[in-house]
């Protein structure tokens, strides 16, 4: 039987992969580990615009009150509001619905320890192998009470706006919130900073969340920062965790080179804890040849932004982050921060004074082309271990030595399986990615 929980929580079409009973005992579940003896014991939740967000939130509330916890409502909200919501109230956890960069018809539940960080795997397993108990419900006194938090976005942007370094010039950009949980929050935050902000897709309805738009599909905001002749424009995904960036020109800047502009400045100002950054497996190798170049060494951690912040934290630094736009700054957040990253972005373009077209363009990047194969996750592990494939990726392997990376690797969050090539030749890594596909979905079938 496949995981419950992927590399961001639990996700799946909302009302089927995840219904309300579900979310209700991963509610009842997870109340003993995250709040332990405490009798007064209270949970934060939140979540993104979606339809089926009030439906689970409901659900998770019940499960929650049953078992004697109360639960503070934020509503719609960022997913690193909840984690910072979390630590700064004291809360014993926070819980936030969002299916992240997915469609409408999906959602999730991500669940943080009272620290505000993500759940470790041990932690997770803990809570799913208790899914199928009948714990014991309160007595009528003892039931948690629920409350609504009226201020949650306030506060929340009042932090992000203590994070500014140092006074930055007027510029013109675009906001693209992907009709998620930034609409009513991004537009005040940079407009508040000083910035002449155009903000497009800000105008959820339970349904648009993440269609054509956000930061996995820029091109209204590239169309859009040309036509304003804007310097720069920013994308979060729907529960703006993720930042994807676009230059004055219209071309995408993606995280590996966000990484690498913030790792130079920060690096430059003495800042940049132990001249490391954490990465993933899928960080670019020109990015890691380009920050050796100045002395900057890069750390891989496996795929996810709470297996980055492990990093982080192992080898104490202070930045690293995914190509994908999930970028941790550990001295102001513990985990990713889509509009907390479009900041430092505004601070580097600011204090440099080149544009950013110039400044992403200095970073080399090595071909790589990604694609997925279809497959339900429930197949996930027999096809890893399935022997042709197993083969064909030796055999790539070994003939990538030397000149590039391959990468397959099940998705956490979606029925599929990733494949990254990465070759000194472009046609090459795009013919192998490609070929590989076809033969990983040849072995569903089979």
């Amino acid at each position: 039987m496949a995981r419950l929980f992927g590399t961001d929580g639990v996700r799946g079409i909302a009302n089927k992969d995840l219904t309300c009973d579900l979310a209700y005992r991963i509610a009842r579940a997870a109340s003993t580990l995250l709040c332990g003896d405490n009798e007064h014991g209270r949970i934060l939740i939140g979540r993104d615009p979606r339809r089926s967000g009030n439906m689970l939130e409901a659900a998770m509330t019940a499960g929650f009150c049953e078992s004697g916890i109360s639960v503070v409502l934020a509503g719609v909200i960022p997913t690193p509001g909840v984690a910072y919501l979390t630590q700064h109230m004291g809360m014993d956890a926070g819980v936030m619905i969002s299916a992240s960069h997915n469609s409408a018809e999906y959602n999730g539940v991500k669940l943080f320890s009272a620290s505000g960080r993500k759940l470790p795997d041990a932690t997770e397993d803990a809570i799913e192998a208790r899914l199928s108990d009948e714990p014991e419900s309160v007595e009528a006194a003892a039931i948690g009470r629920v409350t609504q938090l009226e201020n949650a976005a306030s506060v929340y942007t009042a932090h992000l706006l203590s994070t500014v370094e140092e006074k930055m010039k007027r510029m013109r950009i675009v906001l693209d919130c992907a009709n998620g949980a930034a609409s009513h929050i991004a537009p005040v935050l940079f407009r508040s900073l000083g910035m002449e902000a155009k903000v497009i897709s800000a105008e959820p309805d339970g349904d648009n969340i993440n269609r054509a738009c956000g930061s996995t599909n820029v091109h209204a905001l590239q169309a859009a920062v040309v036509a304003m002749g804007a310097d720069c424009g920013f994308a979060f995904d729907g529960d703006a965790d993720r930042l994807i960036a676009v230059d004055e020109k219209g071309n995408m800047v993606d995280g590996n080179a966000i990484i690498y502009l913030c790792a130079l400045h920060m690096h430059r100002q003495g800042r940049l804890a132990n001249n490391a950054v954490a990465g993933t497996v899928m960080s670019n190798m020109g990015h890691e040849l380009s920050l050796q170049r100045s002395g900057i060494s890069v750390i891989r951690a496996n795929v996810g932004d709470r297996y980055v912040m492990e990093a982080i934290e192992q080898h104490r630094l202070s930045l690293g982050g995914e190509p994908s736009g999930h970028i941790v700054f550990a001295d102001d957040a513990t985990t990713g921060d889509g509009m907390l990253t479009a900041i430092k972005m505004l601070t580097v373009l600011s204090s440099s004074g080149q544009p950013l077209s110039q400044l992403a363009g200095s970073m080399l990047r090595t071909p790589q082309y990604q694609c997925s194969a279809a497959v339900e996750q429930a197949l996930h592990e027999d096809v890893m271990r399935n022997r042709q494939v197993q083969e064909a990726i030796e055999q790539l392997e070994r003939s990538y030595h030397g000149k590039g990376r391959l990468l397959v690797r099940p998705s956490g969050t979606e029925p599929a399986i990733r494949i990254m090539t990465e070759h000194t030749d472009a046609e090459t890594a795009q013919a192998d990615a490609m070929a590989l596909k076809q033969m990983i979905e040849h072995a569903v079938k089979e």
